[in-house]
């Protein structure tokens, strides 16, 4: 019975039963108190005496266990940790030793490739934040173009300055096998296991004249000529006072009327040719101004030449026989980047 609700009853009791408080001596966490209690359990009595318990303090003896007088209980706190799992923080008291041993305590079991951080047998400290990686892995094949190359090559048969298509061209496949690692789903590696070519690349090939055959007559001052190739080209001219007072050429020739200078990409030394207006002359010098285009002629003239200047696009025609030298594959055409136009 409950000794202050005694007045209150309406019937006088006929039995008082009166269970005397026993001593008992709590040591929690090393700190030792003495409390009174006439609860009949050990967990009734920390209970009672307001010993607030978490769910993974260790208690001895058991909470369960009937009290005695001067029973010694002692509390082994559990200390507080976080837990950061598949991205969410979870705040848990652990007694374990070890940081393996607080996974098993809160149910947070590895699998396969996980791994935690800090390692498993690092001893468990207050506040310790215990992260588990989740670790999948995967084989992921994935395909990969092989450009094919685009090959030239010289034919004997075909005419200058003409093209055929040998072979076409079409880009080849290659398959790649790769371990692709993640972790907490984030890829943090990817090794190569193989790599197979599954479709081998065909290259394009394309065939370039180099047979020299007149492709025509022009009428020039020294009479009717066969020429074999006819260029589009900027036209300029020089004398020895726009260069300078020099006479000598890059051959070696003198400045006069006659020496055509040109970049040797374009048209090779000593190749004889005709430009309508100015007449025969031969490649003897370097020239061909800035870089605007390659496709340059400059011509020349001597003191007593009657100079001219040039400022013009003009088909220069290069005359029967040619030289020993010619440029078989010729740049793209373009226009002087000052002076657009052509030839007409």
């Amino acid at each position: 019975a409950d000794y202050e609700a005694l007045p209150g009853w309406t019937v006088p009791a006929r039995h008082i039963r009166i269970r005397r408080a026993l001593r008992l001596t709590v040591v929690d966490d090393g700190e030792t108190s003495t409390i009174l209690s006439n609860a009949e359990t050990v967990g009734d009595a920390l209970f009672a005496s307001g010993i607030k318990l978490y769910l993974t303090d260790e208690v001895s003896p058991p909470l369960d266990s009937p009290v005695s007088d001067s029973l010694m209980i002692s509390i082994k706190r559990a200390i507080p940790v976080e837990l950061m799992l598949d991205g969410v923080v979870i705040e848990a008291r652990a007694n374990a030793a070890l940081v393996a041993d607080v996974l098993v305590e809160l149910n947070a079991p590895l699998f396969a490739l996980d791994y935690v951080q800090p390692p498993g047998d690092t001893a468990v400290s207050e506040g310790m934040r215990i992260e588990i990686v989740r670790v999948t892995e995967e084989v992921l094949t994935l395909s990969e173009v092989i450009p094919h190359e685009n090959r030239v090559q010289p034919d004997a048969e075909l005419n200058l300055d003409q093209r055929a298509v040998l072979q076409e061209g079409s880009d080849g496949r290659r398959e790649i096998r790769s371990r692709v690692r993640y972790e907490n789903g984030v890829e943090v590696s990817r090794d190569l296991i193989e790599s197979v070519v599954a479709e081998a690349p065909v290259n394009r090939i394309v065939a370039y004249g180099t047979r020299v055959v007149p492709l025509g007559t022009i009428n020039t001052p020294a009479g009717p000529r066969q020429y074999w190739r006819r260029l589009c080209m900027y036209t300029t001219s020089y004398n020895p006072i726009s260069n300078g007072g020099n006479l000598r050429t890059s051959t070696g020739a003198t400045l006069d009327k006659g020496v055509i200078a040109s970049k040797p990409n374009i048209i090779a030394y000593h190749t004889r040719v005709f430009v309508p207006n100015y007449g025969n002359g031969a490649i003897l010098d370097t020239g061909g101004g800035p870089s605007g285009t390659d496709y340059w002629v400059d011509l020349g003239y001597g003191d007593d030449d009657g100079f001219k200047s040039w400022r013009a696009y003009s088909w220069v025609y290069h005359l029967m026989p040619p030289p020993e030298k010619i440029v078989y594959r010729l740049p793209g055409w373009t226009p002087n980047s000052n002076w657009p136009g052509n030839c007409g």
